[in-house]
């Protein structure tokens, strides 16, 4: 899968709960978009980009000179943070965190990029969003105006914004842009930059903690991986299956296609594609997981659930052709040591 069709599930549940927090749209509206909150289950989960375009066309249905961009750009909910958002939340100082932020922004969107240009006192951020895609213009409104919000939140002090600049025509809502980019302000520029000075990047993050930084760039590393195509779409379905069984959710095609952003016949394709299939991973898994738990001494009862088997029957007969005998076997072993 490209990195530029699939988009963070965190992301776009996120400005799902904002437009649900601020009356801009209904859970009816979203049903017939096919918004699917159990999407946004996993932390990495993604979902393809037409997904984030559509909801954000139906924004902007809404927006009728509102400034609707703007006032979910600023509307910060804590604790509903992607990784991305949680890696930023742990760096030492605003600098250090917008370097991280713009470095990774595949993460979450792919198609969204800003650039920073420090010269002498001043530091830029140009912002691009989708420029072959159909994103609408609050939707840059919104990442300019969330810059300025998660800049307030993880340092706790406003940025002073020297020049703003926007390459769209002055709507009729300007007077909100002056609330928060302030009174520097310019239309039909050549394109969307905020520009602020260099000593603002020295502003430490209030909720800065190296040890877990480094447990979420782990994370986001792997991550990373998956989302540019170095893994194999196996080695994907392994580690999604492997997560939802440790967390005792339900697996299932449609529930693993839709975490990595792809329909349940695109994922039966490439697993073809590599010689494999869903069902013989979910079960090469289940038998390494079946073995591994019961040397722990995890009863058989106990186990059949976590592996997802409706009945205890069930279990018994996959651990024979797994093994060769009962699980009771081994549970009167261990029974005897």
């Amino acid at each position: 899968m490209s990195i530029g069709n699939t988009v963070s599930c965190a992301a776009a549940q996120d400005l799902v709960d904002i437009c649900l927090e601020l009356d801009i749209l209904s859970t009816k509206t979203l049903s017939e978009l096919g918004w699917d909150r159990s999407w946004s289950n996993s932390p990495d989960s993604r979902l393809p980009e037409s997904v984030l375009i559509s909801l954000w066309q139906e924004i902007d249905k809404h927006d009728k000179g509102r400034g609707l961009g703007l006032r979910i750009g600023q509307t910060i909910n804590p604790n509903a943070k992607g990784l991305l958002a949680s890696w930023v939340s742990q760096c030492s100082n605003l600098g250090e965190a917008l370097e991280v932020f713009t470095n990774n922004l595949v993460l979450m969107n792919a198609s969204e990029n800003i650039t920073v240009h420090r010269q002498d006192s001043l530091v830029s951020l140009t912002f691009n969003i989708g420029s072959k895609q159909q994103y609408p213009t609050i939707a840059i409104e919104r990442s300019m105006s969330a810059v300025m919000a998660w800049a307030y939140s993880l340092t706790g002090n406003e940025l002073t914004i020297e020049k703003a600049e926007f390459s769209f025509p002055e709507p009729d809502y300007a007077h909100q842009f002056k609330q928060i980019f302030g009174h520097s302000i310019r239309f039909n520029a050549s394109s969307n930059r905020i520009s602020i000075k260099a000593q603002a990047l020295e502003l430490p993050i209030v909720s800065s903690n190296s040890l877990v930084k480094g447990i979420i760039q782990s994370k986001a590393s792997e991550l990373l991986s998956d989302i540019q195509g170095t893994s194999s779409t196996q080695e994907k379905v392994k580690k999604r299956i492997e997560e939802r069984i440790k967390s005792s959710e339900p697996v299932s095609t449609e529930l693993i296609s839709a975490s990595l952003g792809m329909s349940r016949q695109t994922l039966y394709r490439k697993l073809k594609e590599e010689s494999s299939d869903f069902k013989t991973l979910f079960d090469q898994i289940r038998k390494e997981e079946a073995a591994k738990q019961l040397d722990r001494g995890v009863s058989l009862s106990s186990l059949s659930l976590h592996l997802g088997f409706k009945e205890t029957s069930g279990f018994y007969k996959a651990y024979k052709r797994w093994f060769g005998h009962s699980p009771k076997a081994v549970s009167r072993d261990q029974t005897k040591n």
